[in-house]
């Protein structure tokens, strides 16, 4: 904070008998405190330090950014970027699979996505509260047999990162794709064998 101080005359200078004159080297004066915006009449310099380091720090993404951002690394197989979107304890589940942190839910999407043949689009339908709802389409090979798989994708997003990420979409109409059962593939007991396989196939 700056201070002004009243000047001190020279010791033992005569006194004066003309009257004073301003000089080309006199200093401007404060302005006044009557004479500033109110806000900052009463700002302390550090008040304004702090909003300036406010106003400069990056802004946390919305939750429709983040799901774009994450959706576009996972159509490209950017594996790291989408890693670096998820919190350290996500929370994922669909309709074979389901993990309680990032690792796990890392490792499953490593496996998947390393299939050369297989293709994804992705498109942002809304926010609902602080969660992207979208919508992805899968189409990829598997047992040697075509997959054209629909999904409704729900993230989670706090704080700029994915806490928890689910996908929908009906197992028997899946599993009818994936292997030739036929109507099997409507039977919980059936279901549950192919999600145990599955979930064996990947984790492993």
């Amino acid at each position: 904070m700056t201070t002004i101080c009243p000047r001190s005359p020279a010791p033992n200078a005569a006194p004066s008998t003309e009257p004073a004159r301003p000089t080309a080297s006199a200093k401007p004066t404060a302005t006044p405190a009557a004479a500033m915006p109110a806000w900052q009449a009463a700002m302390h310099p550090q008040d304004v330090l702090e909003t300036r380091a406010v106003a400069a720090s990056p802004a946390t993404p919305s939750g429709k950014d983040v799901a774009v951002r994450f959706y576009d690394a996972f159509v490209n197989r950017r594996v790291d970027d989408m890693e670096a979107l998820y919190a350290p304890d996500v929370k994922f589940k669909d309709a074979i699979f389901e993990y309680q942190d990032r690792a796990g839910t890392m490792h499953m999407w490593r496996k998947i996505l390393s299939g050369s043949e297989s293709k994804f689009e992705y498109k942002f339908s809304h926010m609902d509260g602080d969660v992207a709802v979208g919508h992805w389409v899968a189409d990829y090979k598997l047992f040697g047999r075509p997959i054209h798989n629909e999904i409704e994708s729900r993230l989670t997003v706090k704080d700029g990162k994915i806490v928890k990420h689910e996908d929908n979409f009906p197992m028997g109409k899946w599993a009818r794709q994936a292997l030739p059962i036929g109507g099997l593939a409507d039977v919980g007991l059936v279901q549950w064998g192919i999600r145990h396989v599955l979930r064996g196939v990947i984790n492993n």
